[in-house]
């Protein structure tokens, strides 16, 4: 089997781009009505406006556009902004289950954890090599807990 790539689609792609646009925009008509006051308070609006209006938004983008999970017959690999590049082989894996809070899938081996998150493209793909690959015990238990 060839390598296969997950990474995010396009919908939540475009939700980032939207939301970085939309913020800066935002941020920069703040600042702009800021500046004419010369207010003292003004800079912490404004500082306030640049965090929540850019910096959440650039987290996603990143999230987004950065994050991406290599599948083959023998591991995963995920590559993220977020942390070091990690490699679990599916013979290695000795957990894996969903998180409904956060809604992402997390593998585990004795050193590693691996979360893909539920917006991933190629999903299936992933579930069919996992249900191919993991010992059965984990895969059922893994199964039975998402039902």
């Amino acid at each position: 089997m060839e390598k296969l790539v997950l990474k995010y689609s396009i919908p939540p792609k475009l939700l980032a781009i939207i939301l970085l646009a939309a913020g800066t925009i935002g941020t920069f008509f703040i600042a702009s009505v800021a500046i004419e006051k010369k207010d003292p308070d003004t800079i912490i609006l404004v500082s306030t406006c640049l965090l929540l209006l850019v910096g959440l938004p650039l987290l996603l983008f990143m999230e987004f556009f950065y994050v991406k999970y290599t599948v083959d017959n023998h591991k995963i690999s995920s590559s993220t902004p977020w942390s070091r590049n990690k490699e679990t082989k599916w013979s290695d894996t000795t957990e894996v289950k969903y998180n409904n809070n956060l809604k992402w899938y997390v593998l585990r081996d004795k050193t590693n954890t691996i979360r893909v998150g539920e917006m991933v493209a190629g999903l299936n793909s992933l579930f069919e090599i996992m249900e191919q690959q993991i010992h059965s015990d984990i895969f059922n238990k893994f199964l039975k807990d998402m039902e």
